[in-house]
Formats: structure tokens, C-alpha cells, sequence
């Protein structure tokens, strides 16, 4: 992930004119940013370490090793705060908000039980499920942007996604009882790149065009998720994260999956939720 108007050349030049380091060397060919583990922070701290020529002072190269060292700790700090704060956030059920200010029943008590979308759609109306189908987007959506722009590294903004997601699915204020995911999902994958969103959209609303199942049009959406983020970003660690949000969303729909094999599931329109 590129290093947002810092090159390797500018920040030479910074730390030369600081006085702390001296530039004798040829320009370094690593780029700080070339750590996708790590990201960019501490292989900026490292690259500063590694990349310039030092003073020859045993003090001068310690206190350079030890601002190093805090640079990466405080970037690790970062990162788990916002983890943490991802899984806070997606552990906000807009479904239950929306409900009570359109003074709506629970939807925990009515239809499937099921905080989301689409029971929300069918037993309190489309004003509620707008407000719980956006909610839900954002609340995946907000904590990968917020990742992506203090330039975190790739895992650690996949490791975002995948918290935001958990904490709709096993929300810590309701007993980690939630949610299916799969509108989180789809704003935690927007964040890491539209276009794998885009096309797990496109993915969701043609099964659910063609079957009428929004349960099926769900279950095809994780399913190919993982193969468009490999096909996209060539990541393995990102499509092992999608990987993973696939196989909750798919053991959340497990009571629809058997439902569909016997035949009952409610389609697209109906006025029951189950």
C-alpha cells in the first residue's frame, strides 16, 4: 500500500536537514511501504535504520534503534485500538435502533429473530430496513477507511474488516447474539476495494433476481466473494479474511440452508420471515 506523498527521496531529505542523519548513501531501493505484514510505519522506522548511512557513535545508533522501536510499537498500539474499536462499532445493531425510534417491534421477537435487513423489511417496513441496510454498510464501511488512510498494512485493514464483521455477527451488547453479516460484509469489503464489493452486489442481486431467495442471493455473494478478492488483489491474506467472513456468513444462514432442502424457506416479497 503506497506510502500517501512520502518517497523514499523526501524523507532523506527531511531527516538531513533534522541533523540526525546523514545522507551518504545511494538511494534506497526498498520502499518504506514494501512491508504488507507490518505496513508502511515500522517499515518506514526500519528503512530509516537500514536504508542511511548512521553516525558512527554507539549513542547515536542506539537512540536511532530505540525511536525505531517505539515507532513500531506505537503502529502495533494503533492497530489493535482500532481492531478493538472495529468490533465495538460493528457490534451496534442499527436494526434494533431503527426499530425503537420508529417505535417498531424488536426485531429480535418478531419473524426470524433476526436483527437485520431483511426480517426488519418484512415485519416493520422499507423506512426501517433503509435505515438498518445503511447502518449496516457504514458500520463496516467507516473502521476500513479510517484503516486505510492512517495507511495501515493490508492484513491489518483486512483484520479491521473482519472485526466490524464479527462484532455485527457476535455483538458484544446483545449477548453475541446478531446478525448474518452480510450487509457488513459487503461495507467492510467496499473499504478494502470497491470492486470486489461491486461485484459481490452484482453477484447478490442476480441470484436474488433469478431465485427470489434473499438467503440464496446471500450464500452465492460469500461464495464467490473470496475467488473476486484473489482475482483482484492477488492477496492471500486478504482472501483468507473473506475466506473467513464466507464460512460465518454460510453458518449463519445454516437454519435457511435447511430450510431451502425442505422447501420452506420464504421468498423474496413474502410477508413472513423465518
Amino acid at each position: 500500500m503506497p506510502w500517501p506523498g512520502r518517497s523514499t527521496q523526501v524523507m532523506r531529505k527531511s531527516v538531513a536537514r533534522s541533523g540526525n542523519v546523514s545522507v551518504q548513501t545511494p538511494e534506497c531501493n526498498r520502499h518504506p511501504c514494501s512491508s504488507t505484514i507490518l505496513g508502511s510505519r515500522p517499515a518506514l522506522a526500519m528503512c530509516m535504520l537500514t536504508g542511511y548511512s548512521l553516525p558512527h557513535s554507539n549513542s547515536q545508533v542506539d537512540d536511532h534503534a530505540l525511536r525505531a522501536e517505539v515507532l513500531f510499537n506505537t503502529a502495533m498500539l494503533v492497530d489493535l485500538l482500532l481492531i478493538v474499536a472495529a468490533y465495538l462499532l460493528g457490534s451496534v445493531s442499527t436494526a434494533i435502533i431503527a426499530c425503537r425510534l420508529l417505535r417498531l417491534s424488536d426485531p429480535r421477537s418478531v419473524g426470524s429473530g433476526n436483527p437485520g435487513a431483511t426480517n426488519v423489511l418484512r415485519t416493520g417496513g422499507k423506512a426501517a430496513a433503509g435505515i438498518t441496510l445503511v447502518g449496516d454498510v457504514l458500520k463496516g464501511l467507516a473502521p476500513v477507511l479510517i484503516a486505510q488512510s492512517l495507511d495501515m498494512g493490508e492484513i491489518a485493514v483486512g483484520a479491521v474488516a473482519l472485526a466490524a464483521f464479527c462484532g455485527h455477527v457476535y455483538p458484544i451488547y446483545y449477548g453475541f447474539k446478531g446478525g448474518k453479516g452480510v450487509a457488513t460484509a459487503l461495507g467492510a469489503l467496499l473499504g478494502v476495494h470497491a470492486l470486489v464489493a461491486i461485484l459481490a452486489l452484482g453477484t447478490w442481486l442476480v441470484a436474488a433476481f433469478m431465485f427470489r431467495f434473499a438467503s440464496v442471493a446471500s450464500l452465492a455473494a460469500g461464495l464467490l466473494a473470496p475467488a473476486y478478492m484473489l482475482w483482484i488483489t492477488g492477496s492471500a491474506g486478504l482472501t483468507g479474511i473473506t475466506i473467513m467472513m464466507a464460512m460465518l456468513i454460510f453458518w449463519r444462514h445454516r437454519r435457511n440452508i435447511r430450510q431451502l432442502l425442505e422447501g420452506s424457506e420464504n421468498r423474496i416479497g413474502s410477508g413472513t420471515a423465518r
